[in-house]
């Protein structure tokens, strides 16, 4: 009898251990929440986005309440690396609300509203993140995309540099200094960090296709030229592309090839950029009745383009001039001619009207470097500071070294830069 009690005592002791041993104390003791949380992101990065849930699954069965938090925020990493932007944004508002997640959490938020469009709130959050102290790459990185966003070129510059100088340098990071840069109005800064970002990532055709447009810019033409035809190799039937290589066939002199480039993309897929260009292109070949007609083609399609037509106002205009002169008076159709009536509107006060006729003028002629230094003066006058950098840059290269025009447009590039104060590569 004795016997048979001690067996049941010891059967009684082994469940009570047991039951010890499986306890949601005894199992949230022996389990690492942090632990999961860094496996989860591991799997995130190298892709393996089931398993990435399935470890934080596994640490919610064992979270305290004080955990999870932490587990939100690291959810949300989870689906915003799987490409789920909107449960991502939605675990890291739940993280939030319970304080979770650090200050950076909010510059990733950012980053998965910015992916989806709402610009509004992604600068909120990076207001948010910076607000509070972060001061990771990525948070900086963002901060200068939402001033991009906004148009702050120049001030996006700053942040977008610090990014890189704090982390690895991201192709994509490069790409976004050199198109601020480019908008700024330095083109030749630009192309460094363009060829950087091309460089990390060297058949990635709308790297290149940056880095082309950056050179053209800069008027380096036959390597702009060059770069053009790499990245159309590797995509060609990106139409931005195809257009800027046109273009910067007809400002290298290269006009029937020009026309020849903007004609296919013409056919392809009318475009206003592309029948503007074809407008300067008959200009120049002095066919006036096509030129007409693509004129009245490309201000319709800047009509139907409204971003395009706030966009390109004073080219539109110019393209308007241009017509009028070829319906009115071809005579007018004379380079002096358009900068004598420039000067009658910039008398007037009219500096927009000014401009366009100074921009029909280089259509005319586009590589007198005294047509560009006055274009690029106007733009600066009106705050078109990319558009001046660039006229401004190809009349000083174009002009004859030690003559007055290369060193009025000298002088007109270092007040941009004052103005501007980027900081170089």
């Amino acid at each position: 009898m004795m016997r048979t009690r001690r067996i049941q005592y010891a059967a009684v002791a082994a469940l009570a251990a047991l039951a010890v041993a499986f306890s949601p104390v005894a199992a949230r003791a022996g389990f690492d929440i942090d632990a999961a949380i860094k496996s989860s992101a591991e799997f995130s990065d190298a892709g393996d986005h089931k398993r990435a849930f399935d470890a934080l699954d596994k640490a919610r069965l064992y979270a305290e309440e004080s955990d999870i938090p932490k587990l939100h925020a690291a959810r949300g990493r989870a689906h915003g690396r799987a490409g789920d932007y909107f449960n991502a944004i939605m675990e890291y508002g739940k993280a939030a609300r319970n304080n979770g997640g650090d200050s950076c959490m909010f510059a990733e938020r950012a980053r998965f509203f910015e992916s989806i469009g709402e610009f509004g709130q992604a600068w909120a959050d990076a207001s948010l993140a910076a607000s509070r102290g972060c001061e990771s790459s990525a948070a900086l990185s963002l901060q200068g995309r939402m001033r991009m966003i906004r148009g702050d070129y120049v001030r996006a510059i700053s942040p977008l540099v610090e990014s890189i100088e704090l982390g690895p340098e991201l192709p994509d990071t490069l790409a976004d200094i050199s198109t601020a840069y480019l908008a700024a109005g330095h083109p030749k800064v630009a192309a460094q960090y363009a060829r950087a970002a091309s460089d990390l990532r060297p058949d990635e055709p709308h790297l290149i296709s940056l880095l082309a447009d950056a050179l053209s810019m800069s008027g380096a033409y036959e390597e702009s030229i060059a770069a053009y035809r790499r990245a159309l190799e590797l995509d060609p039937k990106k139409d931005v592309t195809v257009n800027n290589y046109g273009f910067t066939l007809f400002a290298a002199g290269r006009t029937e090839e020009a026309a020849q480039v903007i004609d296919s993309l013409n056919d392809r897929a009318a475009n206003a950029y592309a029948l503007c260009n074809a407008v300067e292109i008959r200009l120049r070949q002095e066919k006036h009745a096509e030129a007409y007609g693509y004129g009245q083609a490309c201000l319709e399609q800047m009509d139907k383009q409204r971003g395009l037509a706030h966009y390109e106002r004073y080219y539109i205009r110019a393209v308007a001039e241009a017509m009028r002169a070829i319906e009115t008076d071809r005579e007018e159709l004379h380079p002096l001619t358009q900068l004598d009536l420039a000067d009658q509107r910039e008398v007037k006060g009219d500096l927009a009207g000014a401009l366009s006729h100074c921009l029909v003028a280089s259509m005319l002629e586009p590589s007198d470097p005294d047509i560009l230094l006055r274009a690029g003066k106007l733009y600066a006058a009106l705050g078109d500071t990319g558009r001046a950098g660039s006229m401004l840059e190809t009349a000083a290269r174009l002009a004859s070294p030690g003559s007055q025009t290369a060193r009025d447009a000298r002088r007109a590039l270092f007040n941009q830069s004052l103005r501007a104060l980027p900081r170089s590569r």
